[in-house]
């Protein structure tokens, strides 16, 4: 048996066992606009109809058939008591202290197997309202499904404005197969709205479709357009990035912002404002010319998001988002060396004065010290000697270094010393300079 055959079998089961919980409830006359007062805040002001108690009554009925459904056809046997847990299916219905939670019981204690929901409520509470009320529009039931869309949008959920305008919506009743429900689209409109002003992409989709289907202008904003390309350039240079965005409404009424995310601690842009996170704010002339400059020293990959967005008067916008690889390659910085005149006595070790360092910090250079012009039979007391004759040496062998002459030499000579800064990719750069004896 399909799960709505099931609903419909056992709703009436479900309206005894409700009936038996909760006696004090059938013969209450509450208002929903006067039990969400305390709740609703800017939802009730924004017009929200009076609906009594028979449609709570409803929309509990739905919930309770389906999860005695679920339990009947797993082999349990009656309704929900103190000694057990609620069914499956049987959401929480009443705020905690609320005039809802005491009107159904008449007095302040919620009936066995009723669970009730913080006036705080987190975040997996909110969007159970919002999935219960997904759950009773497969159902078609609209009615049903408006009360737990808006007790979540009371929350400011964003989803449930836009499920709110959907209990109202005539195309989306026809495209889901919804029957005998009452549309309002002036009421869809509204929600769907609210629900693009708080961030849900759903709403405006459902706004353009519904428009389509009244058809009625809607001022909505159009997808802008944006191209990017990927972008290069060089260590300690400026990348030029190639981006067009535009409008695809040219009628005045939209306006195009583009913003840039993912540039890194250090680096900037050439125009625009800067925002918190890596985010900076362009207009559309801020492109002409725009160029990504990367930190001091800085080579490798960086990967911004580009989103340019249309926005209409009326607050609904459209936002096209991209991805632009940007790639600074290394280049390698020379090197700082010094060396200072050394002398000594024959058959003794000359200890040698040569600093040497990398100009560039970041960590993708390294480092080596080449020493020439040796007398014949003299070595170095670190290194490794090349077939050239020439010593190589790694930036920590400086440290202590001293020449030892052949025996029984005397005399001067000229020592070549030089320093190279080498990138991962091969790059080098060398400074030279000499020391005597």
């Amino acid at each position: 048996m399909s799960s709505e055959k099931s609903f419909l079998a056992n709703r009436e089961l479900a309206g005894q066992r409700i009936h038996a919980m909760v006696p004090a409830w059938r013969g209450k006359d509450v208002r929903f606009e006067q039990t969400l007062a305390s709740h609703a805040g800017s939802i009730r002001e924004a017009g929200l109809r009076r609906k009594r108690l028979w449609l709570m009554s409803g929309m509990v009925l739905s919930l309770a058939a389906a999860a005695f459904a679920a339990r009947d056809a797993a082999g349990a046997v009656g309704g929900p008591s103190a000694e057990t847990s609620p069914p499956p299916g049987l959401t929480r219905l009443a705020l905690a202290g609320s005039d809802l939670s005491k009107g159904i019981t008449g007095g302040g204690a919620l009936p066995p197997g009723v669970i009730t929901i913080a006036e705080t409520a987190s975040d997996s509470e909110t969007g159970q309202l919002v999935a219960r009320g997904e759950e009773l529009l497969e159902l078609g039931d609209p009615a049903s499904a408006r009360l737990f869309f808006e007790l979540a949008a009371a929350r400011g959920d964003a989803r449930a404005a836009t499920g709110v305008g959907k209990t109202y919506d005539p195309a989306f009743f026809i495209k889901s197969g919804i029957h005998g429900a009452d549309p309002d689209p002036g009421e869809a409109v509204k929600w769907y709205r609210q629900g693009i002003a708080d961030g849900d992409p759903e709403a405006g989709t459902r706004l353009r479709e519904l428009s389509l289907w009244l058809g009625l202008p809607i001022d909505l904003a159009d997808p802008p357009t944006l191209e990017v390309k990927s972008a290069t350039g060089e260590e300690d240079t400026p990348a030029r990035l190639q981006i067009e965005a535009a409008l695809s409404d040219t009628d005045g009424s939209e306006t195009l912002s583009i913003a840039i995310d993912g540039v890194p601690k250090g680096a900037r842009l050439s125009a625009g404002s800067e925002e918190d996170g890596g985010r900076w704010i362009l207009g559309p002339a801020d492109l002409a010319e725009l160029s990504f400059i990367p930190a001091a020293n800085f080579s490798g990959e960086v990967e911004l998001i580009v989103g340019a967005t249309a926005k209409e008067k009326d607050g609904d916008s459209l936002t096209e988002t991209r991805k632009l690889p940007v790639t600074i390659k290394g280049v390698a910085d020379e090197p700082n060396l010094t060396v200072a005149a050394a002398d000594g006595e024959e058959g003794v070790a000359v200890p040698l004065d040569i600093k040497a360092e990398l100009g560039d910090g970041d960590g993708s250079e390294s480092l080596s010290v080449t020493v020439g012009g040796l007398p014949e039979g003299a070595t170095l007391s670190a290194g490794q000697v090349e077939p050239d004759g020439r010593w190589r040496l790694a930036s920590a062998d400086l440290d202590g270094l001293t020449l030892k002459a052949a025996q029984h030499f005397s005399g001067e000579f000229s020592l070549s010393v030089s320093a190279v800064a080498e990138e991962a990719d091969g790059k080098k750069a060398t400074k030279d300079t000499q020391g005597g004896r």
